[in-house]
């Protein structure tokens, strides 16, 4: 999440009100977001410049004989296929605050009781979108004959470790990620002990690969390689201006953000069945 540029800034501590309050949302849900913990970031330029952010792929390198660069006057190129994704969503939170209660209470606690929600809208936006595009690029795994959850995540592990072409050279399963709907999720941990990492993710650790709840997926599963998809996000801070011709105030938050797999040849999906 990157800080966008506010037309509106007022001034003393109502605006270290709105500093600290706009600190707090960002660092919630880049700690809760799931999304946020599996989308790529290795951005080429800064989002809070342009309207589209370019996502850079190096393809993998080929080791040689020793004597090929000189024999061919040069070494190999590096090959690099460039993704743009736009920032093309829109999206605002605005919250009007009758006049009487801004005298009542201090702005801190106002929005102190409003800022868990307006966490969870935006969670629940940016990890849709994600799932969203998630689901759409990824190459279906056929479960036919395969009994068993073990058995099937195993197929799904194996389909994306065995990938082979300019990019990768087959991919490791600590590169890999799993997320299941909350009704796979539960089957598994019902035989997995449950792991939260410090940034208060939980997950399962299944033969190498992380598993994780994704409530906003609609497949039973998805594997992929983190970074498989960018969003980047740009975020106003918290403004606060009168309303006119009234003793009224409306709180805003304006976020943007744009979703685009960058890397489709790494997700895949199935839908499971019980054993």
């Amino acid at each position: 999440i990157q800080t966008a540029r506010s037309i509106y800034q007022p001034d003393g501590t109502t605006l270290d009100e709105l500093k600290l309050a706009y600190g707090n949302l960002i660092q919630r849900i880049q700690a809760k977001s799931l999304s946020m913990l599996l989308k790529n970031t290795e951005y080429v330029n800064e989002p809070v410049k342009y309207g589209t952010v370019e996502v850079r792929r190096l393809a993998a390198s080929v080791a040689k004989d020793y004597g090929t660069a000189r024999g061919n006057h040069g070494g190999d190129k590096i090959k690099a296929q460039t993704v743009s994704v736009k920032i093309d969503q829109d999206k605002e939170i605005v919250e009007e605050i009758a006049g009487k209660d801004l005298n009542a209470y201090a702005i801190s606690n106002l929005l102190q009781k409003r800022q868990a929600d307006h966490e969870l809208t935006m969670r629940v936006t940016l990890d849709s979108a994600y799932f969203a595009a998630l689901e759409a690029a990824a190459q279906n795994v056929d479960m036919t004959g395969v009994s068993g959850l073990d058995k099937q995540l195993s197929k799904l592990i194996q389909t994306l470790g065995s990938v082979e072409n300019d990019y990768v050279k087959g991919v490791d399963r600590e590169l890999m990620v799993i997320t299941l709907n909350s009704t796979w999720y539960d089957e598994l941990i019902s035989f997995k002990d449950q792991v939260v990492n410090p940034n208060g993710q939980n997950y399962v650790d299944f033969h190498g690969v992380r598993v994780y709840e994704a409530p906003r997926q609609t497949a039973d599963a998805v594997i992929q390689v983190r970074g498989s998809v960018a969003q980047p996000v740009l975020v106003e801070p918290y403004t606060i201006e009168r309303i006119p011709l009234s003793r009224d105030y409306a709180v805003s938050l304006f976020f943007y953000y744009g979703t685009k797999p960058v890397m489709s040849d790494l997700i895949f999906k199935a839908t499971l069945s019980a054993a």
